[in-house]
């Protein structure tokens, strides 16, 4: 006889735990993991770098790393240095357009840890854009919208001391190489490399934008049972999917963005069960991998 499983049924604070507990997590896990970038040799090299119990807390990172391969990243475009790309260029994108001040570090002769510039606990470039992005969908009352974000995130990353990280990954170098060098307008600008841009990172601000929408839908005040219709659904993704597409040109990115915003409505909608050990996620789980 199966056992009576008892669901709570979603609350408004509920959510709102759920809610922080992303946003928290995402920094919080940003700010934990920076150090660790590029680190292949598992705990061992973590060992080696940041003592015998590695790392337990805020950590800034190491200056120098062995095998990074920061030194042969094109500051001047994506993936790796093209020494043709900066030829006959009067300024280079790392240093004067973007990540002021951050070119040496990046020099072909040197092993630098990726983000070798950030304090214990500061975040990296793409969770101070996640921020730039969660600000920009407050000023425009909760929805997502593009052009507002588009501009808001060519304000940040040209104005100098804006944030401290050494890296910015391809697609913002790409972005800004088509805006400076080749006179492209912004909205045009996204690009990829066939390799870097359709990338995991690339679902950071998705997230931020399905957690956002979703909130916004479930705050109505027609909607005293938390839930999110199906037409709901499909704006969330499309929003999700035109965030990824500000700063990426990407089709497999915009799709799996779409495929983790429902994964988000889930994990923040999804009742808790009393009595189950099993877990709430696995249904919605099993239909996206379906």
């Amino acid at each position: 006889m199966s056992p009576i499983i008892a669901m709570s049924t979603p609350t408004s604070r509920m959510i709102e735990s759920r809610l922080r507990s992303a946003l928290w997590g995402m920094f919080s896990g940003d700010a934990l993991a920076a150090p660790t970038h590029w680190y292949y040799g598992g705990f061992p090299q973590i060992q080696s770098d940041y003592g015998r119990e590695g790392i337990t807390g805020y950590t800034r990172p190491v200056t120098n790393l062995p095998g990074s391969i920061l030194n042969k990243s094109d500051p001047n475009g994506g993936g790796r240095l093209s020494y043709s790309s900066s030829a006959d260029k009067n300024k280079s994108i790392i240093g004067d357009v973007i990540n002021h001040g951050k070119l040496k570090y990046w020099d072909s002769k040197k092993s630098i840890h990726y983000h070798a510039t950030l304090q214990a606990g500061e975040n990296t470039l793409e969770m101070q854009l996640g921020r730039v992005l969660m600000k920009s969908i407050v000023e425009c009352n909760g929805r997502f919208d593009e052009d507002h974000f588009r501009k808001a995130y060519i304000n940040f990353m040209t104005t100098e001391g804006s944030h401290n990280d050494t890296y910015a990954s391809t697609c913002h170098r790409m972005f800004f190489a088509n805006m400076i060098f080749h006179k492209k307008d912004p909205k045009d600008c996204p690009d990829n490399d066939g390799h870097n841009v359709d990338a995991i990172d690339g679902l950071v601000f998705p997230s931020i934008t399905a957690l956002a929408e979703t909130a916004r839908q479930l705050s109505g005040s027609e909607n005293d049972n938390l839930l999110v219709s199906e037409e709901g659904r499909r704006s969330i993704q499309q929003a999700s999917a035109r965030t990824a597409a500000v700063t990426r040109s990407s089709d497999v990115l915009e799709t799996a963005s779409e495929v983790w915003a429902s994964l988000i409505i889930d994990a923040l909608v999804t009742p808790i069960s009393k009595g189950n050990a099993e877990n709430e996620m696995e249904q919605p789980l099993r239909e996206v991998a379906q």
